[in-house]
């Protein structure tokens, strides 16, 4: 069988093994203990699929977007640029990583209006807290080896507040010395619900007052017309989840302003249509009367329920659509293939009403310390600065709701 070797810049020795790429090079003597592998996604992984599955099941955060087999897929159908490694000690895998790198348009805004423009090389670690050895050598190696790879900054977008990799990052002399650490928000709660006990044993959790809001919504929702929180979990399902899914999301502000939503339609059916054949795919769409007003592109894997993507119809928003969503297709989740977690991904206001747990969470930006990156972070850190601001002004002059509706139109 034939196979091909990635090319890398440097004239370091390659070799592939199994699907793994080696790069011999020298590390620091500290890291030695270690080693890390790049794996090469275009190849046949059969031998190494039960380790590497073994060791993200033994991860508390494991995601399904970490999963050896997603990996390659997204790779096939998005030629995404993905890389993915894994972290040895003593020949066995102890950690492995996965990353996506991209260059996106960026853009310093105000509010919702775009100032300024400019290009910036992402490094994505996907997944949540990193699947790395609780050890400074494993991680330094991981950097160590990203160093290679060209970006203006490392972004990960759910670090645990209180994991060993989140304080490895503050106190590592390796990341001091290249890069800048940025966090916007610092720590804030993850939400997410614990699935113990029945539907009516976790509605006992909430206060009576949100009981009541959430029942009143779903109350005004059936005067308009017969409700119905369609699961969506079946190939043949997808086609039309995903016209009604992408038709909902040209209809928001996101939408237009933010470059958010269901962009590429015929992509996601392919996709959504693959997650179902494997098994994984749990998407929620929301009809009233036969309208479909509310989406959740969402997936079930490990044990795992993790909504990905939510919209809801604007001209349905008055009557609270993304919130009934939301509570039914937890209903659903919690009635039928329950799984141990639901998970609502980054803080958001309103997803503090469902969860019933949480932790401490972290939006971490890794940027070089070159200037032509530390300039873009300036830039990221004024219009952060410069918005907040203006929002907290028009907010003591009673005019942010007012201006919100207004750029929104």
């Amino acid at each position: 069988m034939g196979f091909s070797v990635k090319k890398f810049d440097t004239a370091d020795e390659l070799s592939l093994v199994q699907g793994v790429i080696e790069r011999k090079t020298t590390p620091p003597p500290h890291l030695k203990s270690y080693q890390i592998r790049e794996v090469d996604l275009d190849h046949d992984l059969t031998a190494i699929l039960p380790e590497w599955r073994g060791c993200n099941e033994r991860c508390a955060d494991h995601l399904i977007v970490c999963d050896p087999e997603w990996l390659q897929e997204r790779a096939r159908q998005e030629k995404a640029s993905l890389r993915a490694y894994v972290l040895e000690k003593d020949s066995r895998i102890g950690g492995t990583v996965a990353l996506e790198l991209y260059t996106t348009a960026r853009y310093g805004r105000l509010g919702s209006l775009k100032v300024v423009k400019f290009p910036l090389k992402v490094c994505r670690m996907l997944g949540y807290t990193p699947n790395v050895p609780t050890e400074s050598a494993a991680c330094d190696l991981l950097f160590h080896q990203l160093l290679g790879l060209e970006f203006d900054g490392i972004y990960m977008t759910c670090i645990r507040g209180d994991s060993f990799f989140w304080q490895y990052l503050q106190s590592s002399p390796l990341i001091k010395q290249h890069f800048r650490l940025y966090s916007q928000h610092g720590a804030r709660p993850h939400p997410y619900i614990r699935l113990t006990g029945s539907y009516d044993d976790y509605l006992r959790t909430l206060s009576s007052k949100e009981r009541q809001n959430l029942s009143r919504r779903v109350r005004k929702l059936r005067e308009r017309g017969e409700v119905e929180s369609l699961r969506i979990t079946e190939e043949a399902q997808v086609d039309p989840f995903v016209e009604a899914a992408a038709e909902i999301s040209r209809k928001t502000y996101q939408f237009r302003l933010w470059g958010m939503g269901v962009r590429n339609p015929d992509q996601l059916k392919r996709w959504l249509k693959w997650a179902a054949r494997r098994g994984w795919l749990r998407s929620y769409l929301l009809k009233c009367g036969g309208i479909p007003c509310a989406f959740q592109v969402a997936y079930q894997y490990g044990g795992r329920f993790l909504g990905v993507e939510v919209g809801y119809d604007p001209g349905w928003r008055e009557l609270g659509v993304g919130m009934i969503q939301q509570f039914l297709a937890l209903e659903d989740v919690f009635r039928k293939d329950t799984p141990e977690i639901c998970d609502f991904g980054a803080y958001a206001d309103y997803k503090q009403v469902f969860a019933n747990a949480s932790y401490p969470n972290v939006m971490v930006w890794l940027f070089r310390r070159q200037f032509s990156s530390l300039l873009k972070l300036g830039s990221i850190r004024f219009f952060s600065a410069a918005s907040g601001t203006g929002a907290r002004a028009l907010h003591r002059l009673n005019m942010k709701a007012k201006v919100q509706r207004w750029l929104r139109k």
